[in-house]
């Protein structure tokens, strides 16, 4: 039997996605960067050695969690036990600490960090682990590896990318979920396919600086449009976060509600932080490094 686990589930940020067609499965292909924030903004894991399999939930989002979620967590401790005859019997204690349905793929992250985990103690394949990641859904063969990686298909195509400039970032949430499901539904009725591909994404940026220059003359958030019609708040969150000089990118991430703002340095993203919360108690906001898995 393993010993007790204490694991780390990093949100994800889309710093782009391009978003196309829905295809004959219902689902759409896309294109997207994907990054992924310090312990800052993540979920916390503990799993203790029990007779059976339980799961249990707290934590500041723990009352927001869909049951279809969180059960993201489950199926990935049952596919593990498909491959290991070692008892995966435990008690999993989920401290949500992710925004849900906002955009940050908070239960991709739990399902990603468990495979992550138990997948290399128990020496299964990485690339048979990749199959699982792929077949739990379309934001968790990314957060399997969590860190920062090009993403296309149906979510199954990741590209990990070596030498990312570190970020830092600030992240709003108005704290209304916007459900995935019905962003895409308004994307499909304006007919439109967006999606552009990466083929000319550059081998690597100097700094955070030429990085945000290339996103911003050559990227967008298919979605953003979609998404502030599903939670119509978003939009005062992204004009809030336009209105402060130190932000040099401001977007949604994924399919919101949580919107992002690329800042100079850290330093400045905290002192955003403290005026957005001030200003705006009702909301979650966060400072973050992006690019840490």
């Amino acid at each position: 039997m393993l010993n007790e686990e204490q694991i780390l589930a990093n949100a994800k940020i889309n710093l782009f996605l391009h978003v196309g067609a829905r295809e004959r499965n219902g689902l759409h292909l896309i294109d997207s960067l994907m990054v992924f924030a310090d312990q800052n903004v993540a979920d916390y894991i503990r799993c203790v050695p029990a007779k059976e399999f339980k799961l249990e939930i707290t934590g500041e989002f723990s009352s927001n969690l869909d049951l279809l979620e969180d059960d993201l967590v489950t199926r990935a401790f049952h596919r593990l036990q498909r491959f290991t005859d070692s008892n995966l019997n435990y008690h999993i204690k989920l401290t949500k600490q992710i925004p849900v349905s906002a955009g940050l793929g908070g239960g991709s992250a739990d399902a990603g960090a468990i495979l992550r985990q138990f997948g290399s103690k128990l020496n299964i394949a990485d690339e048979k682990l990749f199959e699982i990641a792929k077949s739990l859904g379309s934001d968790v063969p990314a957060c399997f590896y969590s860190e920062p990686c090009l993403v296309g298909g149906q979510g199954e195509k990741v590209r990990p990318l070596k030498d990312f400039p570190r970020l830092s970032t600030v992240l709003v949430n108005c704290r209304r979920p916007c459900p995935t499901v019905r962003v895409f539904e308004e994307f499909d009725q304006t007919g439109r396919s967006d999606k552009s591909g990466m083929e000319t994404f550059p081998d690597s940026f100097e700094d955070a600086t030429a990085l945000i220059k290339w996103l911003t003359d050559n990227t967008t958030n298919d979605l953003e449009t979609e998404a502030i019609k599903v939670v119509p708040e978003i939009r005062e969150v992204l004009k809030t976060l336009r209105s402060f000089s130190s932000i040099r990118l401001v977007r949604v991430s994924g399919s919101g509600a949580t919107c992002f703002g690329l800042c100079d340095d850290f330093e400045s993203a905290q002192k955003v932080v403290s005026v957005i919360a001030e200003c705006r108690p009702n909301w979650w906001v966060k400072a973050a490094h992006l690019g840490a898995g």
